[in-house]
């Protein structure tokens, strides 16, 4: 099958890390960074579309959240 991909870890390694997994518990689905954005991708994300429509700027979507 043309794309398919083997996983090499063992049952019992994948056992041993769900349970460290949910031991975490809420925090078992936050990423352990910390990152900084930049003010260019923070301008980008406010005026955004969707992926389905192109993920272009639209500097309406700006004046709309922000009521310019």
């Amino acid at each position: 099958m043309a794309g398919a991909r083997a996983l090499l870890v063992s049952v019992a390694d994948l056992t041993l890390r769900r349970q460290a997994m949910n031991e975490r518990g809420a925090a078992a689905w936050m990423p352990n960074r910390k990152r900084e954005v930049s003010t260019a991708l923070r301008a980008y994300g406010m005026m955004a579309t969707s992926a389905a429509k192109g993920a272009v700027r639209d500097i309406d979507q700006l004046v709309e959240r922000h009521k310019l």
